[in-house]
């Protein structure tokens, strides 16, 4: 028995453990630790606290003045995924340069939607922008509903929300999976809003669009957590310009920021977007949040993702200075606590030096 022991341990594979010590650790739902250090064990976070020692044989990082952040979650998105109308996991092609750029801008987790036009779209998954098989970066227990609403849908979905079995759509109802739920204009959101009032149950996260001002009063008194472009928004036949995601974060709405469009070079932008944002009266802690933690709450994951907490992947993006000053440079992007991205001072050029170490 001694021997079986023996040789059990000795076939165990040793923990990978590595230290990141930083200047700032902006842990998004506990705070900031100044001199922290971020221990992280076979890619999850282990612990997180100042001025720890890394335990013997750690490989430990040093960021100097660097920041902490973890890496940003973007809450929908097709890029990466094929024309066809199959899964989004059967559509995904993760071999382009798209997914490097994706990483170099802070991006470590993407939510993949199947195409929109129907009431029930199909289910999401989130993966992980590398250029690696499918199987490696979609997450387990990652799935999501996803639905597009319009008025014309105004009758049909009360009924589909009440139906029994264990279709993607009464799992949602009844809690067990979230939903993102676009709906075209104003008036489907008005319409939407009040349908989902019936259902507490549910999940979800709106997607307004088109004319989204015009709702806005709805979906601030209802406190509807939405996912917003990060743009300023012009009222219909007016150039005023309204900072949707500021007005909905002074209610109390959880947002969701994603890029003005769905490309690699609207990513490329996002923070200067945000930035201007900010400046508009964004709240620096919502936009943060906005980031990282409520797309991961979007997209079921936040148990897993979007925040600096012990026992969650290891997703970290050292910057020198704040994450959304696009002043700021992206020096490295951990994935599971392995380096996936690094860009030193010297040929800080931008995303287009983004390179996956093997």
């Amino acid at each position: 028995m001694a021997l079986v022991l023996a040789l059990c341990a000795a076939a165990a594979p040793e923990a990978r453990v590595t230290a990141i010590v930083a200047d700032r650790v902006v842990t998004v739902t506990g705070g900031v630790v100044e001199n922290g250090v971020i221990l992280i064990k076979n890619g999850k976070i282990e612990k997180i606290a100042p001025r720890l020692t890394p335990p013997q044989g750690a490989e430990v990082v040093d960021a100097g003045t660097l920041a902490a952040y973890p890496g940003m979650v973007l809450a929908r998105t097709r890029i990466g995924l094929g024309a066809g109308q199959g899964s989004v996991v059967e559509t995904l092609w993760p071999y382009g340069r798209e997914y490097d750029r994706i990483r170099a801008c802070g991006f470590t987790a993407l939510g993949l939607v199947p195409p929109g036009g129907e009431l029930v779209s199909g289910l999401g998954a989130v993966a992980r922008p590398l250029a690696r098989a499918k199987d490696e970066i979609v997450l387990g227990k990652s799935e999501f509903l996803c639905m597009s609403f319009s008025a014309g849908y105004a009758r049909t979905l009360p009924g589909l929300l009440r139906q029994e079995g264990q279709s993607p759509l009464v799992q949602a109802v009844q809690g067990r999976l979230p939903a993102v739920i676009t709906a075209s204009d104003a008036t489907s959101v008005l319409l939407l809003v009040r349908i989902l009032g019936e259902h507490r149950n549910l999940r979800r996260y709106v997607v307004p669009e088109g004319d989204v001002v015009n709702a806005l009063p709805v979906l601030c008194q209802g406190k509807v957590p939405c996912i917003v472009r990060a743009t300023l928004e012009s009222r219909p036949i007016t150039f005023f310009e309204h900072n949707v995601a500021a007005t909905l974060a002074r209610a109390g709405a959880p947002v969701c920021l994603v890029p003005a469009a769905d490309s690699v070079a609207a990513i490329e932008t996002f923070r200067f977007d945000a930035a201007r944002l900010i400046a508009g009266g964004l709240p620096e802690d919502a936009a943060l949040r906005a980031v990282t933690i409520n797309p991961a709450a979007a997209l079921g994951i936040d148990w897993r993702l979007g925040s600096l907490e012990a026992g969650k992947d290891a997703d970290v993006v050292l910057v020198d200075g704040e994450l959304l000053d696009p002043r700021a440079r992206i020096r490295a992007v951990y994935i599971a606590g392995e380096k996936v991205y690094a860009c030193e001072p010297a040929d800080a050029g931008g995303a287009a030096g983004a390179a996956e170490e093997k």
